[in-house]
C-alpha cells in the first residue's frame, strides 16, 4: 500500500513541476519552467513556428530552450525594428521577453541600435538593463561606459538594475532626460 501511495504522489509531483510558472516580479513578467520537464523545447518549437521563421530559424531559437520564451521574444522583436537574425540572436535562450522590453527602452532613449542590442544581449535581460544604463549615462558617465556598467555584472550595476521598475511617467521622464543629455553633447544617434 506505501509502495503505491508513493508512486502515485510522485506521479502528481512530476505532473505538477511539468507546468509553465508566469509570475511578475518588481513590474517584469517571467516565465518559469523547470529544468527538468523537456517540454519547453517542444513549446518554443510550437510557438516559433507560427511566427515568420524558416524550420532551419526555428530550430535556431529554441535550441536549450525552457519554455516558448524565445520564440514569443524573436517574434515580438521580428515585428518591430530588428531584422529576422537581430531577433533571434538576440532571444536565443531568452528566459522572458525582457531582451526585446529591454532594447525597445534602450532604443527610445540616446542608445543606437548596435548599443541597444549590446546592452540587451543577454537570455535574462529585461528593462531594468535600459533603466540603469540611462541613469548611468544622465549622471556622469558616456553611452559605451553606461552600457558596460549596467550590462556586466559589477557593483554599481547591481545596485542599479536591483532598484525597482519605473512607473510610466518617470520612465519616458528618465527617456528624455538622457535624451536631452545626448542632444546637448551632440551624441544623439
Amino acid at each position: 500500500m506505501k509502495f503505491i501511495l508513493i508512486i502515485v504522489l510522485s506521479l502528481i509531483s512530476s505532473m505538477t513541476l511539468a507546468q509553465n510558472l508566469e509570475i511578475e516580479i518588481g513590474g517584469v513578467r517571467h516565465s518559469c519552467t523547470p529544468l527538468n520537464s523537456g517540454n519547453g523545447r517542444f513549446s518554443c518549437i510550437e510557438a516559433a513556428t507560427r511566427g515568420p521563421f524558416s524550420s532551419t530559424e526555428v530550430e535556431r531559437i529554441c535550441e536549450g530552450a525552457y519554455s516558448d520564451a524565445p520564440a514569443r521574444c524573436a517574434i515580438r522583436a521580428y515585428r518591430g525594428f530588428l531584422t529576422k537574425d537581430e531577433s533571434l540572436n538576440l532571444c536565443r535562450k531568452a528566459l522572458s521577453e525582457g531582451p526585446i522590453e529591454c532594447v525597445e527602452v534602450a532604443y527610445r532613449g540616446p542608445y543606437t541600435r548596435n548599443e541597444a542590442l549590446e546592452l540587451c544581449s543577454n537570455p535574462r535581460a529585461s528593462v531594468q538593463n535600459a533603466q540603469c544604463a540611462m541613469r548611468a549615462y544622465q549622471g556622469a558617465y558616456s553611452r559605451e561606459e553606461s552600457i558596460r556598467l549596467c550590462k556586466a555584472q559589477n557593483t554599481y550595476g547591481q545596485k542599479m538594475l536591483s532598484k525597482q521598475l519605473l512607473k510610466k511617467d518617470e520612465l519616458e521622464e528618465l527617456i528624455h532626460k538622457a535624451n536631452l543629455k545626448a542632444f546637448q553633447l551632440n551624441e544623439y544617434k
